[in-house]
């Protein structure tokens, strides 16, 4: 006898902001995101980051350093400073390519640094399941 259960995902989804200028960076990693089921939201701006996160509440922040309005580590440390606003990951993110300082960014209150092209396994890893 076959079993008529319907299979359920054990995935966890999860509430992600996107923040880069390149707007086909950001839309391309959103689409890729949301296809495989999270919450996504992108904006272009540091300054939209900071006004927005407290309304999007996200788990998961993937950070551009090089934003032309504020640069990702005064972000970074601004956002540290909202309150009110649940605990997330703040990822840095860098087309750089060279290699991080780590000590630079946890003083600005990153939790983890990818250079860009991101890879899948860098996003398993900060709990964003594809």
């Amino acid at each position: 006898m076959q079993s008529t259960q319907p299979v359920t995902n054990t995935k966890a989804i999860k509430r992600v902001l996107i923040v880069d200028d390149n707007h086909d960076v950001a839309d391309s990693l959103s689409q890729w995101l949301a296809l495989a089921g999270h919450e996504v939201h992108t904006l272009y701006t540091g300054a939209e980051a900071v006004e927005k996160v407290p309304e999007i509440k996200p788990d998961i922040i993937l950070l551009d350093i090089g934003l032309p309005d504020i640069n990702g580590y005064e972000v970074a440390r601004k956002l540290r400073a909202l309150t009110g606003v649940p605990n997330f990951v703040l990822v840095a993110v860098t087309g750089y390519g060279q290699p991080a300082d780590p000590e630079v960014f946890r003083s600005a209150g990153f939790d983890e640094y990818f250079s860009k092209p991101m890879h899948a396994s860098k996003l398993k890893s900060i709990g964003l399941e594809l």
